[in-house]
């Protein structure tokens, strides 16, 4: 659901005066969003999504019949997005001799294409395919990745999009683009699971199967679903990380009891003969510690095996 947003307006007509304001602003009880804009309650307790849901309507208040595009469309459509790249509200309008233009809170893109819309939650925003070309030719290949893994689980027409990526010509960033593409596995459950998989990519790691079922072969009850496996190494791989964590935990249950739990879990594994390797999020982004990690994984495997 989207914050209220309020203007500045409305709030002297509630009886307000501007100092009141900037006493709610400074107890924490109204957030400048932008200029004459202000969203009530604890800002701070959002999500860097939900904040950025709460500008693009600050956006909305300020410019009716806006289209979003690009990171403001990805959020719309459930993509995921660094962090860091959530500050700035994204609109788009037809192409004049301007280019793009950056402001403090909102980036105007400037199209030389139509401009097609689809409404999300009451915001009109590029489709999923034309936000995700928009995308993945500009964001860092780990994130690209991720925005295309989750963008095929929710529904994504890889074979359409491509023919799309052709029909738009030789554009900057389309070598990537392809690739991140053709590499993109809607069975990828976290972003971090994409950031490892492109180091891999980019080291010529052997590359894994994801999301592999293990059962125990006597008795058939069910052991563990993995990350990645390499099923002709007997390894697997898991991606640790708050990310994960935060995904596993379950009503009332803390981080101790699920990485307990995780343990058991690889126990279990290596008692059928696999071996596992770990992957955290300071090591997902460098392709040559992965490419380490896999290898000396396989290693041990092999002697385990010998």
């Amino acid at each position: 659901m989207v914050a209220r947003i309020v203007s500045t307006a409305q709030l002297l007509a509630e009886g307000l005066t501007p100092a009141l304001i900037r006493a709610m602003v400074s107890a924490g009880h109204l957030r400048r969003v932008r200029r004459g804009f202000y969203e009530r309650g604890e800002y701070a307790a959002l999500t860097p999504e939900v904040r950025h849901r709460v500008l693009m309507e600050a956006v909305l208040s300020r410019h009716p019949g806006c289209v979003f595009s690009h990171i403001s469309a990805a959020v719309a459509h459930g993509l995921p997005i660094p962090e860091k790249a959530l500050g700035r509200a994204h609109v788009v309008r037809a192409a004049d001799n301007s280019g793009s233009k950056r402001m403090q809170d909102l980036c105007l893109h400037r199209s030389t294409f139509p401009i097609l819309t689809t409404m999300v939650e009451g915001l009109a925003v590029t489709p999923l395919d034309r936000t995700v070309l928009d995308l993945v030719r500009v964001l860092h290949g780990a994130d690209a990745l991720a925005v295309a893994d989750r963008a095929l689980a929710v529904g994504l027409d890889r074979n359409e999009t491509l023919a799309l990526l052709e029909a738009d010509g030789s554009r900057r960033g389309n070598v990537q683009a392809r690739r991140v593409l053709l590499l993109a596995d809607a069975r990828a459950e976290s972003p971090g699971e994409s950031w490892t998989r492109w180091s891999m990519a980019e080291a010529g790691t052997p590359m894994p199967d994801l999301q592999a079922e293990f059962h125990d072969p006597r008795t058939g009850e069910f052991l563990a679903r993995t990350d990645f496996y390499w099923r002709e190494h007997n390894l697997v791989g898991e991606f640790d990380g708050k990310v994960k964590y935060g995904r596993l935990l379950k009503p009332g249950q803390d981080v101790g009891e699920v990485v307990l739990a995780e343990k058991q879990r690889e126990e279990r594994l290596r008692r059928v003969g696999l071996w596992m390797v770990r992957f955290d999020a300071g090591e997902a982004n460098k392709p040559w510690v992965v490419d380490r990690i896999v290898r000396d994984g396989i290693a041990l495997a092999r002697s385990r095996a010998a």
